[in-house]
């Protein structure tokens, strides 16, 4: 879901972002050509790259079971809650919120998150 949503060149598939998602769709890892699937380092790495960015709230969130997950920033900011440049990429009950929240509560809702990562033309096309 991250990487159809978020992973772009223009968004978090760059190196400039505090949040770089690794993937097919934007910033590859290791010499991986760009039309080569996402690989195991580049899930990896995008893990990694959520991680760090409020370690210590996540570690909370992820204790108590996914309860809460608005109290970070990347969930905020997908569900538009919060200023977000790219606008609301997972609106609050979305299969992209569910995809999300899930897997901060390590009961990962796998059909949510198929049906998320699919590539939907924007609006006007």
């Amino acid at each position: 879901m991250l990487h159809s949503h978020c992973g772009s060149l223009d968004c978090h598939g760059q190196r400039g972002r505090n949040l770089r998602v690794y993937g097919i769709n934007g910033l590859r890892i290791g010499g991986v050509s760009g039309t080569g699937p996402t690989t195991p380092d580049e899930y990896e790495a995008t893990y990694r790259s959520v991680v760090v960015l409020e370690p210590e709230k996540l570690s909370r969130v992820v204790a108590e079971g996914g309860r809460g997950p608005e109290r970070l920033t990347l969930v905020r900011k997908a569900r538009g809650a919060e200023e977000h440049k790219g606008g609301t990429m997972a609106p609050l009950g979305s299969e992209a919120d569910r995809c999300l929240t899930s897997w901060i509560a390590g009961a990962l809702d796998g059909p949510a998150c198929a049906a998320a990562a699919e590539m939907w033309p924007p609006e006007g096309f």
